[in-house]
């Protein structure tokens, strides 16, 4: 085996001692050629996105613009058309509600209020013969087909159940033990009849939820009780004892008794039997026909 000659040996030893550290610089720089062409390339992935967002921005801003020159536009054509019609028709003007509740505008002649509130209120719904009045009507917004369907309904009802009430009326012989006749009297007793009385309340829920929508006819059902329960005679739920008088010297006696419901006695001066109207439905006046017709009308 041969060896290099001694005065090789140092130069060598350099020249090794140098390949070991330009070796790995190499890959060090290969490496970092590699990290640049990867960052470079990522860079111009994120300014391609950057130039995409900033024209998307750009194009959002002016369809932004357009839709403000367009909203702008609306709204100036709408207080036009709002000044016009509230020229025309001043009323337009409160059409819409506030935007809020509850609001009192002191220039505004109507008051916005929850539905809710309306039950509360108890405004009067019907008259005396089953028709929806029109104020009613119109805080309900009923229009007048419906109004007029709904009172045909509704007074057909009365119709039925007030003459049920005469059939099932009772003529008593001895008045109220409150009573003190002095004159001729009659007593009549309205039994009590409270399934029919449930199925007739329940007939005029039906006609009003059929006619009106079920939120709205709720909500009237609820308003029209006290008239519900004057003009039904609580749905029978309870008899009802009437006893008049018709006093020797002029005037008359008229005692209402009704279990849960209370009583009333009232005095009338006069002897004129229509005072009696007031206080006895004109469906059962029929049933006092014996004081009535022996007094003699008024000249």
């Amino acid at each position: 085996m041969k060896f290099a000659p001694r005065h090789l040996i140092p130069p060598l030893l350099v020249f090794l001692a140098a390949l070991a550290f330009w070796i790995p610089g190499q890959f060090s720089l290969q490496q970092s050629r590699r990290d640049l062409d990867t960052a470079r390339t990522r860079l111009a992935e994120l300014q391609g996105r950057i130039a995409a967002a900033e024209a998307e921005l750009n194009a959002t801003r002016q369809r932004q613009r357009t839709q403000n020159r367009a909203r702008d536009q609306a709204g100036a054509a709408a207080a036009k058309a709002e000044r016009e019609l509230a020229r025309i028709d001043p009323s337009s003007r409160w059409a819409l509600p506030p935007a809020s509740l509850p609001e009192w505008n002191p220039d505004s002649p109507y008051v916005w209020l929850p539905k809710e509130f309306v039950a509360q209120l108890q405004p009067p719904i019907f008259n005396r013969n089953g028709e929806m009045r029109e104020d009613a009507a119109a805080i309900f917004g009923v229009d007048e087909d419906s109004r007029r369907a709904l009172g045909r309904q509704v007074a057909q009802l009365l119709s039925n159940y007030h003459a049920l009430e005469v059939s099932n009326a009772q003529r008593l012989d001895p008045p109220l033990a409150d009573v003190k006749p002095d004159g001729p009297t009659v007593t009549v007793r309205i039994n009590a009849m409270p399934e029919a009385g449930a199925e007739v309340e329940q007939q005029f829920a039906q006609a009003l939820e059929q006619t009106l929508g079920q939120q709205r006819g709720a909500l009237i059902n609820d308003c029209a009780q006290d008239w519900l329960n004057e003009q039904f005679n609580h749905f029978g739920k309870t008899p009802k004892t009437i006893s008049v008088v018709h006093h020797a010297k002029g005037g008359f006696s008229l005692d209402i008794q009704q279990d849960q419901y209370g009583s009333q006695s009232t005095s009338l001066f006069g002897d004129d039997p229509g005072a009696l109207g007031g206080y006895i439905p004109d469906y059962l006046l029929p049933l006092f026909s014996d004081i009535t017709a022996a007094i003699a009308p008024p000249q």
